[in-house]
């Protein structure tokens, strides 16, 4: 007779653990919050652009968790739902601030039709640890000089990892739009880092 096995904490989805803590149990919430407190973090500060101000906006956001997760039901992955809070808050406050910079302002489709490949993904991921290595700040500054949508579509992507479909979900948008701004995105990040490494092979 098998003996049924119990997942751990650490083992139960996001999910599972986001259900348990609407049902009271808190330590639910502090795992879901060790799980996704850094990537929160870092979405909210490259778009707000302020360490202060993103603990603050960050502060709020996990404080809107607490008081949806009476209503919390599975819909979608957690990490969407997570997400569409963050990029709602954000852009509540760079509203407010005047500091929108044309986060709701669509890009135009790509005319050549060309799909975003997975091998995108693999052309940046060389780049972002090299550059990590060398100049972290040279590769925030790439980020930060997108425009707002790419911008978005980029790190939820990248540091979100949520998938083409839930990111057209989360801002509204057509999976064709996010596979364009995705692009576009990655693309202006590999020119500028393939600048700078040019810039800095050329003698003195």
């Amino acid at each position: 007779m098998r003996t049924a096995v119990t997942p751990s904490p650490a083992e139960l989805s996001d999910e599972t653990l986001m259900l348990a803590f609407s049902a009271g149990d808190f330590a639910a919430f502090e795992l879901l919050y060790t799980r996704h407190k850094n990537a929160v973090y870092r979405m909210t500060l490259r778009q707000c652009r302020h360490a202060g101000v993103a603990e603050e906006l960050c502060q709020e956001i996990w404080m809107k968790i607490i008081a949806a997760a009476e209503s919390y039901v599975v819909s979608a992955r957690f990490t969407t739902w997570l997400y569409r809070i963050v990029q709602n808050r954000v852009i509540d406050y760079l509203r407010s601030h005047g500091k929108l910079a044309g986060i709701e302002q669509s890009l135009e489709e790509d005319e050549t039709g060309e799909a975003l490949q997975v091998a995108a993904a693999a052309t940046w991921q060389p780049e972002v640890h090299a550059l990590r290595r060398e100049n972290a700040a040279c590769l925030i500054d790439a980020i930060e000089a997108l425009p707002g949508p790419q911008r978005e579509a980029v790190l939820l992507h990248f540091e979100g990892e949520l998938t083409l479909e839930e990111i057209a979900h989360l801002t509204e948008t057509s999976r064709e739009t996010v596979k364009s701004r995705l692009r576009y995105g990655v693309r202006k990040i590999r020119e500028s880092l393939l600048g700078l490494a040019t810039a800095g092979e050329a003698p003195a």
